[in-house]
């Protein structure tokens, strides 16, 4: 059996988790990072996606998403995400039948627009989530105006390769 160790997940309005872990998995940059009892230290952002919990004692792990972040490893361990859901309690069918169908009804949508039209942080990575799959898909094709312009997704019949594109603006 492994060795325990203190976990907190933090968001700004709750703490989302706290307790015995003997192992976490997190989502960074440059992918999947596990994290066990008497780590060296560390402190790294966090990327939007999938956190893994193993509890004391436990086979299985406890699934949440994450709107990235980042961990800080001294002693325990404490993540500070914008917002946190667990898996179970995400119905990400229903909000890719919604996604799916909104964006073939209007064929190129605002993606800033798109998220206003969600009720909650769960709904904004839920959808976001949605719109990265189709897009890697190729259902979806994004455009920027600038770097700091618009940012618009178009549907895409088929499933070519997936693509993403960039215009300039004048400065």
């Amino acid at each position: 059996m492994a060795k325990a160790f203190h976990l907190e997940i933090i968001t700004p309005s709750k703490t989302f988790y706290r307790g015995q872990a003997e192992l976490v998995i997190v989502p960074t940059p440059e992918g999947e990072e596990g994290f066990m009892a008497d780590h060296a230290w560390v402190c790294a952002l966090l990327d939007v996606g999938e956190l893994w919990i193993r509890e004391p004692g436990k086979k299985e792990f406890k699934a949440a998403f994450i709107a990235g972040g980042f961990i800080d490893v001294k002693g325990g361990i404490v993540i500070f995400t914008d917002a946190a859901e667990w898996r179970e309690e995400i119905d990400l069918d229903a909000k890719q039948l919604y996604v799916h169908a909104y964006l073939k009804e209007h064929r190129r949508i605002n993606f800033r627009a798109l998220l206003e039209k969600q009720n909650s942080r769960q709904e904004i990575i839920v959808t976001f989530m949605v719109l990265l799959e189709m897009i890697s898909n190729g259902q979806a094709l994004v455009e920027q105006e600038g770097t700091f312009g618009e940012i618009t997704i178009s549907y895409k019949d088929g499933t070519e390769k997936p693509q993403t594109a960039q215009t300039t603006g004048e400065s």
